[in-house]
């Protein structure tokens, strides 16, 4: 498995799924992009779910059928919503091997920072950068 820990090559991915996307939109991009339009240009969908998981997990990716899960039982703000959607298409661009290797539904839970593993730290990292 290649190490994608490097902030740069991290930073990359997102500048080169941005640039991908908007050359698909010309002319009719806007200065705020909407993560939910990026996941829908990846080929995903967003479903929004409730009594489904904990007050700890956020969002899920589930790549079997190519959608994104967010919890409706979290009090989001916009900013945090657009984060988790933003994470969850981190894992999507750094981690597309692994979830096709697996199928298998992958969680994202907000617990302490130094209990996180180093996936959950990149698919942050590129959220931000996206």
């Amino acid at each position: 498995m290649k190490n994608n820990s490097s902030d740069n090559h991290i930073e990359l991915k997102a500048k080169k799924l941005l640039l991908s996307y908007s050359e698909s939109k010309e002319p009719d991009i806007s200065p705020v992009i909407d993560p939910i339009d990026i996941i829908e240009y990846l080929g995903y969908s967003v479903d929004y779910v409730s009594d489904k998981y904990d007050k700890n997990i956020y969002g899920a990716l589930n790549p079997s059928v190519k959608t994104v899960e967010v919890n409706q039982d979290i009090s989001f703000n916009e900013g945090m919503e657009n984060f988790t959607v933003a994470h969850e298409i981190g894992h999507i661009i750094l981690h597309a091997e692994e979830a096709d290797q697996n199928r298998n539904k992958k969680t994202c839970s907000l617990t302490d920072n130094d209990q996180r593993s180093s996936i959950e730290k990149e698919a942050d990292k590129f959220a931000a950068y996206l």
